[in-house]
């Protein structure tokens, strides 16, 4: 194997990963879509706080979530942070976009974001 070898099998590798990687994505969002519109009971296309805690408490559902690798206390967070109007309710999108954003590793602006957020908190409330 020459160099031009190695860099093409190289770009072989990255882009099957990129493509492997979105397709995983996608697959898992439809997953989570799939299970959203069973707890979504009045078929709205939006979860509300009673239907999420209706389903938060059924063990298979609890199950379903866990192979999406998202706990009820996730789910709670993603609902409440999604919960943007304040209305009680989330689109089963926005939980979907949630789940994506809450599982994904960190990258380095979001831990550049961080870092500025703490910095405009005063030192006595922090902790």
């Amino acid at each position: 194997f020459g160099k031009e070898d190695v860099d093409t099998n190289a770009t072989l590798v990255n882009d099957l990963d990129l493509r492997y990687g979105t397709m995983y994505k996608s697959m898992r969002s439809e997953m989570i879509r799939d299970v959203l519109h069973i707890f979504d009971s009045d078929k709205s296309g939006a979860l509300s706080q009673g239907e999420l805690e209706t389903h938060l408490g059924d063990s298979e559902m609890q199950a379903k979530l866990a192979m999406l690798e998202i706990d009820d206390g996730q789910a709670q967070f993603i609902f409440d942070d999604r919960n943007v109007e304040e209305n009680g309710e989330v689109p089963i999108d926005s939980f979907v976009e949630g789940v994506s954003k809450m599982t994904a590793p960190a990258n380095s602006i979001d831990i550049d974001i961080i870092l500025h957020q703490n910095e405009k908190v005063p030192r006595g409330q922090m902790g």
